[in-house]
C-alpha cells in the first residue's frame, strides 16, 4: 500500500494535484495547514481514502489535531506538530507516538522534509507542498509487513 503524505499547502491545491498525479497513491494523509485545499481536491479526486488533521493555520476546522490510524497492520500517529513544539525538535511528538504504540510518526509544520528512524519508530515530515520551488511530499510504503518511508520533490 502506497501512502502519499502532504502538509502545509497554504493555498496551493495545484501542488496537491501534481503530487497525486505523480505518485498514484492508494491513500492520502494530509497533516494540516491547507484544509481548504485538500477539501477542494477531494471533491474532484476522492477516489481513495484520505486521513486529515488540522494545523495551526486551519482556524475553525473541525478535524482532529492528531489521529492514530492503522493500515495493513501498521499504526501511524499523524499530527501537524505545532502542539508538540516540533520546530524545536521531535522528542515530544515521538513520545506521543510511542505512547500509542505507533510504528510511524507523521508530522508537518516546519516546512522541512525529514525522514529517519529513531529506534523502532519511523519519523517522517513531508515538508511543504506549497507553490515554492522546493515543494515536497512523503511516501510511506506498507508491503508484506515492512515499512519504507522517503521524501520526494513534487515539482521535478
Amino acid at each position: 500500500m502506497k501512502l502519499l503524505v502532504l502538509s502545509d499547502s497554504h493555498g496551493s491545491s495545484g501542488s496537491i494535484l501534481t503530487a497525486l498525479n505523480k505518485t498514484s497513491p492508494d491513500a492520502l494523509i494530509f497533516l494540516g495547514d491547507g484544509l481548504r485545499d485538500i477539501r477542494s481536491v477531494l471533491e474532484h479526486r476522492g477516489d481513495f481514502p484520505a486521513f486529515v488533521v488540522r494545523g495551526n493555520c486551519d482556524l475553525g476546522a473541525q478535524e482532529p489535531a492528531e489521529r492514530l490510524i492503522e493500515l495493513q497492520g501498521t499504526r501511524l500517529f499523524i499530527c501537524h506538530g505545532h502542539t508538540y513544539g516540533v520546530k524545536s525538535g521531535t522528542s515530544e511528538a515521538r513520545a506521543a507516538a510511542e505512547r500509542t504504540g505507533a510504528q510511524v510518526l507523521l508530522y508537518g509544520h516546519t516546512h522541512r522534509p525529514e525522514c529517519r528512524r529513531v529506534g523502532d519508530l519511523w519519523v517522517l515530515n513531508p515538508g511543504s507542498c506549497d507553490r515554492s520551488g522546493t515543494a515536497s511530499a512523503g511516501i510511506v510504503s506498507l508491503e508484506s509487513g515492512g515499512i519504507l518511508c522517503y521524501n520526494i520533490r513534487i515539482n521535478e
